[in-house]
């Protein structure tokens, strides 16, 4: 990442872009080489921290980022200028908007005052029992906190399905490019069965990297973005898993 600020120089302007208004962060951004954008908006969402629409020309960003650094800010002129998702700048700087911590506060601060910083009840054809959904709902949160960092929605369906036969979970993709949402995460109830810990913990992390990349990349399938928030969680980042299942 320092080669590709070293040549997308930041003007001095950026350092002062804290709580900056939609135009003026346009106008800095246009002038530290994103000569593609027309628009900056700035939206309070809940899970999507940023995204670009009409063909590369608008570039939505959450809240949070009203106050961020120059060093973020650049990533963003990376991000507006590289078409190419696998290209070494463009990930890195993905990466780079990702981890910045005012982030998370941002997130956590809109999650807090919309009324959803706990899980809700959502109508869903769950297949198990109580007990069952109140596991896979603690080990979810688990996860989110300890491996996402609270990233993740709280509020995502979680379904444990009788009828899986030849898959172990999915995640299901909703919404559009613009405002991507995440219907469920589905996990066979095999799953469930004393013995199958490690596969369990395992398959709702793979679902769990597909919300991440979803959300955050607009990968829903098992591309780069995918791979990545795979390896970062700590699972396999494969597209099938296999482990011994007790059936």
């Amino acid at each position: 990442m320092a080669k590709a600020v070293a040549r997308d120089r930041v003007p001095e302007q950026l350092e002062l872009a804290f709580g900056r208004t939609d135009v003026e962060v346009l106008r800095m951004l246009r002038r530290a080489g994103a000569h593609r954008l027309e628009r900056v908006a700035f939206r309070p969402n809940r899970s999507t921290i940023w995204s670009l629409t009409r063909e590369g020309r608008v570039l939505n960003l959450h809240e949070g980022y009203r106050a961020a650094p120059a060093s973020v800010l650049q990533a963003f002129v990376t991000i507006a200028n590289h078409s190419r998702r696998s290209s070494p700048r463009y990930r890195d700087a993905c990466r780079l908007v990702r981890s910045w911590p005012g982030i998370d506060h941002a997130l956590r601060r809109v999650r807090s005052s919309s009324g959803h910083s706990r899980p809700t009840t959502r109508v869903v054809r769950c297949q198990g029992t109580v007990d069952e959904r109140l596991r896979v709902r603690r080990l979810y949160d688990q996860l989110n906190r300890t491996r996402f960092q609270d990233r993740l929605p709280t509020d995502i369906p979680l379904r444990i399905s009788r009828r899986m036969k030849s898959r172990l979970g999915h995640m299901a993709p909703e919404g559009t490019r613009k405002a991507p949402t995440v219907g469920e995460i589905a996990l066979n109830r095999t799953l469930l069965r004393k013995g199958n810990e490690v596969a369990l913990r395992e398959t709702l992390l793979h679902e769990m990297a597909h919300v991440a990349a979803y959300l955050f990349d607009g990968d829903a399938g098992h591309g780069l973005a995918w791979r990545d928030w795979a390896r970062r969680a700590g699972c396999r980042p494969t597209p099938c898993i296999a482990f011994p299942m007790r059936g």
